[in-house]
């Protein structure tokens, strides 16, 4: 294994070696944001949500209905790191679907009560007690507004609606991180959010290749070569290695950029 020096680089490795909650997950994340998160505080704070959830027949209305009470919602200002944090999405109350699911996970975990998350394509939704719900709205997901995103997806029902263990989570939450950095073009940051991902996968073939484009963009073409010949020996087909070899003809090593 690579070994990138990363600040979170062991507890990431325990996370995947000892098959961790989404809670944990969130908080993981939440320190790679913001190193002064509070992972005590986080956990109080969804002890002291999952006892405003009421007893009815219902579990999963009534966390819905105690988090809608707190005033929990989708943000406005979609597009910041503080909306993957769980500490920052505890304290503003709005978070993206997916920080909002971990609350709503967090809270049915600490309540023994059934959820999974949903690895819907663009909208991260929740299962608990076999109701699909959007974290965003805290509401169920209506079936129109299903079948409206599932024709805009383009894939199967099958899917669209897959299980999302917590490593899963924690990877689509890094995806996030990862996409926003390249849109600051912030490269750095992007590269190592990626290398996080990669302490997570087992098939890191995929991750290798985004990376190529990080440091190319970064302005080190040095590094996308070795990021090539990491990938060289994970190619799945000669046809990926013969692309690999002319993007690594391709190279302008002799015109990077100084750091």
């Amino acid at each position: 294994m690579i070994n990138y020096d990363l600040p979170l680089q062991s507890e990431f490795q325990d996370f995947k070696r000892l098959n961790q909650s989404c809670l944990v997950a969130a908080i993981l994340l939440s320190r790679l944001i913001n190193k002064y998160t509070d992972p005590d505080w986080v956990v109080e704070e969804i002890t002291r949500l999952s006892l405003k959830v009421g007893t009815g027949d219902a579990p999963q209305l009534e966390i819905l209905r105690a988090l809608r009470s707190e005033g929990f919602c989708g943000a406005t200002d979609y597009y910041t790191y503080s909306n993957s944090a769980i500490e920052s999405v505890l304290r503003t109350k709005k978070g993206i679907p997916i920080s909002l699911a971990a609350v709503v996970m967090a809270i049915a975990d600490q309540l023994q009560i059934e959820c999974h998350g949903i690895n819907f394509p663009g909208h991260f939704l929740v299962k608990v007690n076999k109701l699909l719900i959007d974290p965003f709205t805290m509401k169920p997901l209506e079936g129109g507004l299903m079948k409206d995103w599932l024709h805009q997806s383009g894939i199967s029902e099958k899917d669209a609606f897959k299980t999302a263990k917590p490593i899963d989570i924690l990877l689509r939450m890094l995806n996030n991180l990862r996409a926003l950095a390249v849109a600051q073009e912030d490269f750095n940051k992007a590269l190592d959010f990626s290398a996080y991902q990669l302490l997570l996968v087992d098939e890191p073939f995929a991750i290798h290749l985004g990376r190529i484009d990080l440091w190319d963009k970064a302005g080190l073409p040095s590094m996308a070569k070795k990021e090539i010949e990491f990938a060289l020996p994970l190619a799945p087909s000669q046809e990926y290695k013969a692309i690999l070899n002319q993007r690594l003809a391709s190279l302008d090593i002799g015109n990077a950029k100084l750091h």
